[in-house]
């Protein structure tokens, strides 16, 4: 299926290639955190209570990539399609249920509890370009990534796992700064920041291919 629609990106960014367009392959690699505000927020409104004692864990080595095309209209204007996969964030709670009772404080064996939140789907972005010479030159990005977020939850334990899940699809803006050194006619590097929905971003390298 995912090969599928990368053909179909191909089919909708094709027709630009033309003398008045240049067009390429690309791919992106990075380091990046999803919703870790959020999360934060949500783990100390959990654990703020009385009846609850515990402490939690975020690990955010999260290493988001992307594939897909583009086309060049002209030196100011781009456009781009792409698949984009592995932000993510895992959560790991561990936490009681306390009560006090005749003045001493009562609890339950500790719980551990992890959680891990994902996000991918396809990317549509205008890109608009600032020359900065005969090499180099920064963009800023605007569109939007349609997609799935999903919430995977185990609770492990001795006898079995508990395992709960739940997804969400939609659609949310992206934003982005990037810098871009061309050292060759079919070839170009480019370090790029990128927001999600003001909650999530990344760091990343990005190579085009032109053709």
């Amino acid at each position: 299926m995912r090969l599928n629609r990368f053909f179909l990106v191909l089919v909708l960014v094709f027709p630009f290639s033309t003398t008045a367009a240049e067009c390429y392959f690309l791919a992106g690699y990075g380091t990046g955190e999803y919703r870790r505000s959020y999360t934060e927020k949500l783990e100390d409104r959990i654990l703020e209570s009385d009846y609850i004692d515990g402490s939690y864990v975020i690990n955010q080595r999260s290493h988001p990539y992307q594939i897909g095309g583009g086309c060049e209209l002209g030196r100011y204007v781009a456009v781009e399609v792409d698949y984009f996969q592995g932000l993510r964030t895992e959560v790991t709670t561990t936490a009681a249920v306390c009560a006090d009772v005749s003045s001493a404080r009562i609890c339950t064996p500790p719980v551990l509890m992890r959680r891990v939140a994902t996000l991918e789907g396809w990317e549509f972005s205008f890109l608009g370009k600032l020359p900065l010479g005969e090499h180099w030159s920064v963009y800023g990005r605007l569109g939007a990534l349609s997609g799935v977020a999903r919430v995977n939850v185990t609770i492990p334990s001795e006898s079995a796992s508990i395992s709960l899940g739940a997804e969400k699809r939609g659609t949310i803006p992206i934003a982005g700064l990037g810098i871009v050194y061309r050292p060759l006619p079919s070839f170009s590097f480019a370090l790029e920041h990128k927001r999600f929905d003001g909650k999530s971003f990344i760091n990343q390298a990005v190579g085009r291919w032109y053709f």
